[in-house]
């Protein structure tokens, strides 16, 4: 019996010290908990001070800010009022002046005259202008003052604004004086405002009769610039107003030489359409044509010929044909092929003395001989002859004729163009820096100049506006379509007047 009552003490003595335990465990989590909600409640009154500090910093800098515009306003009216009362001094002497003097005037004299006597009384100073004292060596500084000096008419070109330019024309401003100064170009106002690509000032400048002509140092006009910037809708507005499209700078470069460097077929094709002539060689020898074969240009020269340019070469001469097959320029080569086919009679495709390019392309090279290997169709033949004797812009003469629509898409080979070449893509902002004016500081308004390049000039002093005998031009332009349909329009409006036709500017 003493045994077991041992155990049981023992096991009561264990259970009341596992309890002593547990609660000794749970008034130090108790503890621990207390003292974290302790150090919440510090930090949350450190807390509250710094967000009242803030607010008070915050409402000092308020009161700071408005005592600053206070006293700016307090020195704004004391500068007025002191500038106020320097004026009125001289004003109330020529009063008392008046007043002395009236005893000289007779009683019979009207408000008017003592009106007339005031105005002669008041004094304005005369403004300053340097002029040159004739030393040489102060020449430099004295032309500097007036370095890229620009006219009221061309700053406001530059803020594209053109109500202001409307104004300032009706006022009397010169449309053609340029901006003054060194290694400015020369620009005309016309030409600023194609570089801005504000066809609406354009209009403006057009229909004050400015000088669409007028070139820069380097002989460029307003049309080089419309073709190297990508202004579209101006170089037709340009073009319409009959500018001269055949104008060559010092180094020989015309408008279709800037559209063809660039491969910008959509210009190729509005500048064809308004008359510009395909057979006029450059300067340095080349035709637009052979030019656009030697750079592979192919969707220019492609243009060209769809369009109705001139095949025929001297004898001594390679054919367009050859030179295509050298540049291994396939589509075109498929286009002449269709549009001469005694092109494939050529000695040297007879001969099998073919170019290197032709090695290159095996596809190109087993076209070439199936050809070689079958006559022409009938059909191939009659529309060569047909277009021959269409002469120039076959494809869209060719709707004039009374033909069924199907033979006049066979006619006009309509399958070798399409208008995607013909996307007008405008400049990124890689390309011309300046897209003005959205981005363009006032400060940097300077349009890079046109650059050409990978072609060998040759330096001329010729005239640029040549004639073309034996290709129906006037003033250096083709009769085409287009140009017919708008000198009819425009003489058409001039009898509606009851005048004659004169330039004006309109959508095409």
């Amino acid at each position: 019996m003493d045994v077991q009552q041992k155990i049981e003490d023992i096991e009561t003595a264990s259970l009341f010290s596992s309890l002593s335990t547990s609660s000794t465990e749970a008034r130090l989590k108790a503890k621990a908990k207390r003292m974290a909600i302790e150090a919440e409640l510090a930090s949350f009154e450190v807390k509250k001070h710094l967000d009242e500090q803030e607010l008070k910093l915050k409402q000092q800098r308020e009161k700071l800010k408005l005592d600053t515009e206070r006293a700016k306003l307090l020195a704004e009216e004391t500068a007025y009022a002191e500038a106020e009362m320097e004026t009125s001094a001289p004003i109330s002497s020529t009063k008392l002046d008046i007043q002395v003097n009236s005893t000289n005037l007779t009683q019979n004299q009207s408000s008017h005259d003592v009106i007339h006597h005031l105005v002669n009384s008041i004094q304005i100073p005369k403004v300053e202008i340097d002029k040159f004292d004739g030393d040489p060596l102060q020449y430099w500084n004295f032309i500097k003052t007036f370095e890229n000096s620009t006219t009221p008419l061309y700053r406001a070109i530059l803020s594209n604004s053109a109500k202001v330019c409307q104004l300032l024309i009706h006022a009397g401003a010169n449309v053609n004086l340029r901006i003054l100064g060194f290694n400015v170009g020369g620009e005309s106002p016309l030409m600023k405002c194609v570089q801005l690509d504000n066809k609406e000032i354009c209009e403006v400048l057009i229909n004050s009769l400015c000088n669409l002509n007028a070139k820069t140092d380097t002989r460029y006009n307003a049309l080089h610039y419309a073709v190297a910037y990508r202004r579209y809708d101006i170089a037709e507005l340009l073009l319409t107003n009959r500018i001269h499209m055949h104008t060559a700078s010092v180094e020989g470069v015309t408008p279709m030489t800037i559209a063809v460097d660039q491969h910008n077929a959509a210009m190729c094709r509005i500048l064809v359409e308004f008359g510009y002539n395909m057979q006029k060689k450059y300067k340095w020898g080349e035709t637009p044509l052979q030019h656009a074969i030697k750079i592979h240009s192919e969707n220019c020269a492609i243009t060209l010929v769809h369009m109705g340019c001139k095949l025929k070469r001297p004898k001594e001469e390679n054919s367009y044909f050859y030179l295509a097959a050298s540049e291994g320029l396939f589509q075109l080569m498929k286009l002449l092929l269709e549009i001469n086919p005694y092109y494939i009679y050529e000695k040297w495709i007879l001969e099998r003395n073919l170019p290197l390019s032709l090695y290159q392309k095996p596809e190109l090279f087993e076209w070439l001989f199936a050809k070689s290997s079958q006559p022409a169709s009938l059909s191939a033949l009659c529309r060569s002859v047909i277009r021959v004797a269409i002469g120039p812009y076959p494809s869209t003469q060719v709707q004039d004729l009374p033909l069924p629509k199907k033979l006049q898409e066979y006619l006009a080979l309509i399958e070798y163009v399409n208008e995607e070449m013909y996307k007008k893509i405008p400049l990124t902002k890689k390309e011309c820096p300046f897209d003005c004016p959205s981005y363009c500081p006032v400060t940097a308004r300077k349009c890079p100049f046109l650059d050409i390049e990978g072609i060998d000039y040759v330096d001329s002093d010729e005239e640029e506006e040549e004639s073309c005998a034996g290709h129906g031009a006037k003033d250096g332009h083709l009769e085409s379509p287009k140009v017919k349909s708008i000198i009819n329009s425009k003489e058409k409006d001039a009898l509606k007047r009851g005048g004659t036709p004169r330039r004006v500017s309109f959508k095409t």
